[in-house]
């Protein structure tokens, strides 16, 4: 039996406190609530762009790069800088195959069925469009911090970051990208939090932007930011001029900008379609066209990659990967940087007890529930953060199933017959065995001695919900890390904000935590607030997702964990 760590308090804050601080709906989350992709951002019932502004609240910045003094690539802590050379790293020139097709994808998300396709409004789009455009900054398969539009960058002191700009890039039209579309990119963001749910990422934290070259950009920070760059790699710059002179409404519909395809067309809730930009900066793309379709039915997926209509489909049952790939597709069956948890409200009672929490916890037989719903496609994790991220720590493991100790903890909160919660969950085609998985814990739970109404709601329904602040019981959610270090998910989920836990230890941790600059501190901190937050179980049930896939066999294709689809590195061979 595994022993639990020593929690920092007791019982959270109250739901007074909360109120205090703005926690709810009306004060603070309301005006910022998107609909976006599952895999791209904060979503658990798939919602939520800017339910990420839990971020802007930590008083920090989330990643664990050392601060490059240099003018290299700053990398993970403890690992050497790549050197920054005239291309990005791994962009090196490989032969375009002549008879390489049109792509088609079936994709489980919602992607088509926004009316905007701006990308730094990160709405349903964004795993396609990031074809359309260069970050300043990307992550990459592994997610390190890699150069793209930016060459380089260097942190002279704590408070200023300068990036230099790949001379020579060109928007689709023609336009020259500059220093000044960068900074124009970022303004638009950090100057209207209504519109811009990336506001959370950038306006908290950064005091200027100027720019004092056509290839130099300059960013001063309001205090030492350990991970500027990892949060600049969601930034798609955008052209100014074209905005400028066409205007936002016709940007948004037609959107214009320097990456490896450019934006051909879209059905709202049924396609996208990109085509190749033969005159790219980094060499030739290997795809004539990409069309990214919307299927939001599994077994729709399944038949469609079968029957060779499509090249790739997403989201494929993992009980038929074996079949598929004996059928002679390749499949993919990869860990992600995507968290679901079961999420208590340690607002009110009961489970306001931590020992309540801890018994909901070793009640839980995670194995079970790998095996009979995900076909063992997935991780059971114990802290908020995946082997992916920056600063995870391996040493923190989930609380083991017994249920002889679950009844003890019940006992002694003398609820041994009485507890009764209630658990929330979300439906929809981006819910792989969610719902299976929520049947599932209160089938456990109820083994245990504990009754569980179980409440399943369609995404958009949920997510407002969870929303509230006051949904009873347990919860499920959802967080993907997007810029590779486990403080996006902790500083979301766990700062002063945070709208079902709080531990002001904690919370001063994840401050301090990004505020250093230091690798080595860092990582220290990091492991410290994981295990601080493991310890008070907020979460009494948490794994990451994993992607699977099932393609062309003669299609090399990985996806990064932020589940965008990078189709410029995707090869074929044919």
């Amino acid at each position: 039996m595994g022993v639990l760590p020593q929690p920092s308090s007791n019982v959270c804050f109250s739901k007074a406190e909360g109120e205090r601080k703005g926690t709810t709906m009306d004060g603070y989350w309301a005006p910022h609530v998107k609909h976006i992709s599952r895999r791209r951002m904060l979503g658990g019932t798939a919602l939520t762009g800017a339910a990420a502004l839990a971020a802007a609240c930590g008083g920090s910045s989330t990643n664990s790069n050392k601060s490059a003094s240099t003018s290299a690539a700053p990398q993970r802590p403890g690992q050497s800088p790549t050197a920054a050379t005239g291309l990005p790293a791994g962009s090196a020139t490989r032969g375009v195959s002549a008879n390489a097709p049109e792509l088609k994808i079936a994709d489980s998300g919602l992607m088509a069925s926004t009316t905007n396709s701006d990308p730094n409004v990160a709405t349903t789009p964004a795993n396609a469009l990031t074809n359309v455009f260069d970050p300043l900054v990307k992550l990459d398969q592994q997610y390190h911090l890699q150069p793209a539009a930016a060459d380089k960058w260097e942190t002279p002191d704590a408070t200023t970051w300068t990036f230099t700009i790949h001379p020579g890039i060109s928007f689709h039209n023609g336009d020259p990208l500059t220093s000044a579309d960068v900074k124009y990119s970022l303004d638009r963001i950090m100057n209207n939090n209504k519109d811009f749910p990336q506001f959370i990422y950038y306006s908290p934290y950064i005091d200027s932007v100027t720019t004092p070259d056509a290839n130099t950009l300059q960013i001063k920070t309001k205090g030492s930011n350990a991970v500027l760059a990892n949060r600049l790699s969601i930034l798609s710059v955008v052209p100014q001029k074209y905005i400028e002179g066409q205007g936002l409404p016709n940007f948004q519909q037609h959107p214009i900008g320097s990456g490896p395809y450019k934006f051909e067309s879209w059905t709202a809730g049924q396609s996208i379609t990109i085509v190749r930009n033969d005159t790219y900066w980094r060499g030739k793309p290997p795809f004539p066209r990409v069309t990214f379709q919307t299927v939001t039915d599994e077994s729709t997926r399944l038949n469609l990659i079968q029957a060779k209509q499509v090249t790739l489909a997403d989201n494929m049952p993992a009980n038929m990967l074996d079949s598929l790939k004996a059928s002679g597709f390749k499949v993919a069956n990869a860990p992600s940087a995507q968290i679901i948890f079961l999420g208590a409200n340690c607002n009110q009672p009961p489970l306001n007890d931590i020992r309540l929490r801890q018994a909901l916890a070793y009640a839980i037989d995670g194995d079970a529930i790998k095996k009979a719903i995900f076909s063992d496609s997935m991780l059971q994790i114990g802290s908020p953060a995946t082997p992916l991220d920056a600063g995870y720590d391996p040493t923190i493991q989930p609380i083991p199933h017994d249920v002889a100790k679950a009844k003890q903890l019940l006992s002694a909160a003398g609820v041994a017959t009485t507890l009764d919660i209630s658990l929330l969950a979300g439906t929809g085609s981006n819910f792989f065995r969610v719902p299976e998985m929520a049947q599932a814990v209160a089938g456990q739970l109820q083994a245990a001695g504990i009754k569980v109404t179980l409440n399943l709601e369609a995404a958009g329904k949920s997510g407002q919900d969870y929303l509230t602040g006051t949904v009873p019981g347990l919860h499920e959610f959802t967080c993907g890390d997007i810029i590779g270090d486990v403080s996006h998910c902790t500083q979301l989920l766990f700062n002063q904000r945070a709208l079902y836990y709080k531990s002001q230890p904690v919370i001063d941790t994840l401050v301090k935590m990004d505020q250093t600059l230091d690798a080595t501190a860092r990582k220290q901190l990091q492991s410290q607030a994981l295990k601080m937050i493991a310890a008070d179980v907020p979460w009494v049930f948490s794994y990451a997702e994993y992607h699977r896939f099932a393609m062309d066999p003669r299609l090399e294709f990985t996806e990064v964990p932020d589940g965008n689809y990078n189709m410029f590195d995707t090869r074929w061979n044919g």
